[in-house]
């Protein structure tokens, strides 16, 4: 059974999601990430690699690299990832890259956008970049001992829908002491509808821990909808990270404006 065409509204479709009433598959994705050292004034997509991360108008296949011997079959780290994603339509695909250290891998598949990557089997001793082979822009990242990707980038697949019931978000300092502040900013294209919808809050921190600002509205973004958070530094030696969870389901739901 697809989502209903009527209207309805936020919180019926979370909940119609989390029960699994609205679709013939419900998907639940726990996302974690956080950012680089930012500077004052300095905007970043909240991951590990600072900036933007540059979304592929063609699907591409990836390379990826570690910066250690050690990940590789028979190493020490890890010997391969996994990566989920969707292709040049939106459909979801995966795939097993077998790592062979500091020399480069190629996917056997094309990538048009990656929502998940990790290390399959043990902890990766490098770090592991991945780079679209066609323009080179950084797709994924995992850092030294991690495991998986810190990534807040979302993209909804073709024929589902994902709702957002909340989020967090926290600011901290890399080094040094003070206040550290940042803006962040939750966008969500709406393909069809607007390029995209914003929200903008800030959090503020005096230690090296975490205070955190909770998102409670769910937020619905139909399928194509990439989803990305970022944060703006107010300071020098500022840290963002962000913490939500979206429920995906079968059918695609059309808000009604």
């Amino acid at each position: 059974m697809g989502l209903p065409t009527g209207p309805q509204t936020l919180d019926q479709l979370y909940y119609m999601a989390t029960f699994g009433l609205a679709g013939s598959s419900v998907k639940v994705w726990q996302v974690t990430a956080v950012t680089g050292t930012l500077a004052a004034d300095e905007t970043a997509d909240i991951w590990s690699v600072n900036g933007s991360r540059t979304l592929l108008t063609q699907a591409s296949t990836i390379s990826v690299v570690s910066s250690s011997i050690q990940d590789v079959d028979g190493g020490s780290g890890a010997s391969a990832i996994s990566i989920y994603g969707l292709n040049e339509n939106y459909d979801e695909i995966s795939e097993i890259v077998m790592l062979n250290g500091t020399t480069p891998v190629v996917s056997t598949q094309a990538f048009l956008r990656i929502n998940l990557v990790f290390a399959v089997d043990k902890i990766n001793v490098g770090r592991i970049v991945g780079t679209a082979t066609t323009g080179g822009s950084t797709q994924l990242a995992i850092e030294i001992g991690i495991g998986s990707d810190e990534s807040v980038h979302l993209t909804v697949p073709r024929g589902k829908t994902a709702v957002i019931p909340s989020l967090a978000a926290s600011v901290f300092r890399s080094s040094g002491s003070g206040r550290r502040t940042a803006t962040f900013k939750i966008k969500g294209s709406i393909p069809g509808f607007v390029a995209y919808n914003v929200f903008l809050f800030d959090a503020s921190n005096d230690g090296s821990g975490f205070i955190q600002l909770n998102f409670d509205v769910p937020y619905l973004l139909p399928e194509y909808s990439d989803f990305i958070v970022t944060a703006t530094a107010e300071t020098n030696a500022t840290k963002a990270s962000c913490v939500y969870s979206a429920v995906i389901v079968d059918g695609v739901f059309t808000p009604v404006i």
